[in-house]
């Protein structure tokens, strides 16, 4: 049964391919829906350098030659080592752990007493040791 079902996606790829080479440019969703295949293909195919983005959505066919049952087979290798990564040997998507970090215990924070480093005092003490001086030097003259 896998040969039939091989056949059968190796004839639906080719068609896709052939159905693709002769337009000036293609839109991936209608293209996957039109003809049953998944995005894996059309990834496929763009890192295999068969097609290349136009713009959002639109690809275009980038070789040279009509496509070949040869690019199929790229294509399903290409497939099966999406699958083969995505997959651990016993059938369950990959998750990796997230890494755990030791939470630290809390240290007070040192509160220093509080000094008053305003200006304003400064100045307020200098104008009247300036006032007091001033006044004493005109009882002395006087």
């Amino acid at each position: 049964m896998s040969n039939k079902m091989s056949k059968q996606n190796n004839e639906k790829y080719l068609h896709l391919l052939n159905r693709i080479y002769p337009l000036a440019q293609f839109n991936a969703k209608e293209t996957i829906s039109n003809h049953g295949v998944n995005h894996n293909v059309l990834k496929a195919m763009k890192e295999l350098g068969m097609i290349y983005k136009i713009s959002n959505g639109y690809y275009k066919w980038m070789l040279y030659r009509q496509p070949t049952i040869e690019d199929v087979y790229a294509i399903k290798k290409r497939i099966t080592a999406y699958n083969v990564t995505a997959r651990q040997t016993n059938g369950q998507l990959k998750i990796t752990p997230i890494k755990r970090v030791e939470r630290t215990q809390p240290v007070p924070v040192h509160q220093e007493p509080i000094h008053d480093t305003s200006n304003s005092k400064m100045l307020i003490i200098l104008a009247v040791g300036a006032l007091l001086g001033f006044m004493i030097a005109t009882l002395i003259w006087k």
